[in-house]
């Protein structure tokens, strides 16, 4: 892993990256970052909650299109396409009608407002990006390595991990459930429905809750802290010591110290930059928070914008 510098969700800020790049030693070389002796890792999320989202766009594919980098598709990407997709039949996109995502993509949009031609060029080149990255050392994916899912996708895309045309249509037609699912859980992660008031009684909660879990942790007698991400939930986080229940230990997916790391993003750490476990790697380190980048490598460490 060494020769590679994996760098944490974007989310549209590129004055940040380009420093990143600068302080890791990359320089533009016939119009990409490059850099002698490292490749860049992107672990999805490059657009969206920032204002450079088409330069960022710009950098990560000049990069990969050069061989400078390796890059999988995030959750805002994933948004992204969706919204773009058209459906056959109706000719709609149904995408387009939920508020959220309108608000969600308002200054992505507006960034491609007056070039029609590179949006059907980078949507185009983001379906060219693979969800998952398997190598010798390391794999990548931006939320959660699900072998089962992963085993079954690569058979589907004959090792490449790239979604083609037709399974995007297929998605946005409702008639491929299970690839719409193995999607959203690789690239959104798992998250689990909490009852709180139901659950805990005791704690005089009212509130319902779906965190996001710490999908590769064995959850047996573990508490709500060890098991989910609950810093920003202040109801949750008061009754962090509490037991997760058994009824939600099958969510998830434990993963044994002893294989191989994985590099996500997704999970807008703050604070220590200690990893959660030592071969899990989180790279998302909160740029939509801080405003500040980071990006990680075995030998340099820690390098920030």
């Amino acid at each position: 892993m060494n020769e590679y510098l994996f760098i944490g969700d974007l989310h549209g800020h590129a004055t940040q990256l380009k420093s990143v790049l600068q302080k890791a030693g990359f320089t533009i070389v016939n119009g990409a970052y490059w850099h002698p002796e490292l490749k860049a890792v992107f672990v999805g999320d490059f657009i969206n909650r920032g204002n450079e989202n088409l330069e960022c766009l710009r950098i990560v594919r000049a990069m990969v299109e050069s061989g400078n980098a390796l890059a999988v598709i995030g959750n805002h990407e994933v948004i992204f396409l969706n919204y773009h997709q058209q459906n056959p039949q109706t000719g709609q996109y149904t995408m387009q009608n939920r508020a959220g995502w309108n608000r969600l993509l308002q200054q992505t949009m507006q960034e491609f407002s007056q070039s029609a031609a590179e949006l059907k060029e980078m949507l185009n080149w983001l379906k060219s990006l693979p969800i998952v990255i398997e190598t010798k050392h390391f794999n990548v994916v931006h939320a959660c390595y699900d072998p089962e899912l992963i085993e079954a996708l690569r058979d589907r895309t004959n090792g490449s991990f790239v979604l083609q045309e037709n399974d995007w249509l297929q998605m946005e037609l409702g008639a491929d459930e299970t690839l719409t699912e193995t999607l959203h859980t690789l690239t959104f992660g798992i998250s689990i429905y909490l009852d709180t008031a139901q659950l805990f009684p005791g704690a005089n909660l009212s509130s319902q809750h779906a965190p996001r879990i710490r999908y590769w942790e064995d959850p047996f007698e573990k508490s709500l802290v060890e098991t989910l991400f609950i810093e920003d939930d202040k109801h949750l986080s008061s009754i962090g010591f509490l037991s997760l229940p058994e009824a939600f230990y099958s969510s998830f997916r434990p993963y044994d110290e002893y294989e191989k790391p994985v590099v996500h993003g997704h999970y807008c750490l703050e604070g220590t930059l200690k990893n959660l476990q030592e071969n899990i790697i989180i790279v998302d380190r909160a740029v939509i928070k801080t405003g500040i980048l980071k990006a990680w490598n075995p030998q340099l460490g820690w390098i920030q914008s």
